[in-house]
């Protein structure tokens, strides 16, 4: 059976249950690989996860198959673009997005656990799963006109996620990709 779940940052419920220390482990697991493959010698504290304003995740049998976290940074302030996410953010890309809504909602690691990437639950790819549920979250339980997200083009999220009707804005070469 698959289950969303979306854990609250503020609630210390989610934070106890047993689903949320499921959807960290995936999340560590996956991250601590990738960081290992793109040779990043920085430490994964807990924190990357846990601080995030919300994390939404697709279960399978209950197991975390995709997860992904969301974080909402006001651009308009320096305090906003001094956050570490947008380092790299080109400045007209921003000042752009700031002219929509200085509110945005930042999607980030959008994660498929390893023995869950390429396979589908009830017909769909599972990345496409999290993909909808991202997209339909954000569009009837927020109240942000913008989401922003980076992908790994290498990996193809670019065309996971341009279906539900993310644009480029622009591209910048991170880690040599």
């Amino acid at each position: 059976m698959t289950k969303i779940h979306v854990f609250e940052n503020q609630d210390p419920h989610d934070r106890r249950s047993a689903a949320y220390l499921t959807t960290y482990r995936a999340w560590h697991e996956t991250w601590s690989e990738e960081y290992a493959l793109l040779g990043a010698k920085e430490t994964l504290y807990s924190d990357k996860f846990t601080r995030q304003d919300q994390i939404l995740a697709v279960h399978i049998g209950g197991q975390c198959a995709a997860l992904s976290l969301f974080h909402h940074v006001d651009i308009s302030t320096e305090i906003g673009r001094a956050d570490s996410w947008l380092e790299g953010w080109p400045k007209a890309t921003l000042d752009r997005l700031n002219q929509i809504d200085s509110h945005v909602w930042i999607w980030s690691a959008l994660t498929v656990a390893k023995e869950f990437r390429g396979q589908r639950a009830e017909g769909v790819s599972i990345s496409k799963i999290l993909s909808a549920a991202c997209v339909h979250h954000f569009n009837h339980y927020t109240e942000h006109q913008v989401m922003i997200g980076s992908t790994r083009n290498k990996k193809g999220i670019n065309s996971i996620v341009s279906p539900f009707g993310a644009q480029t804005l622009s591209t910048v070469e991170i880690n040599s990709e």
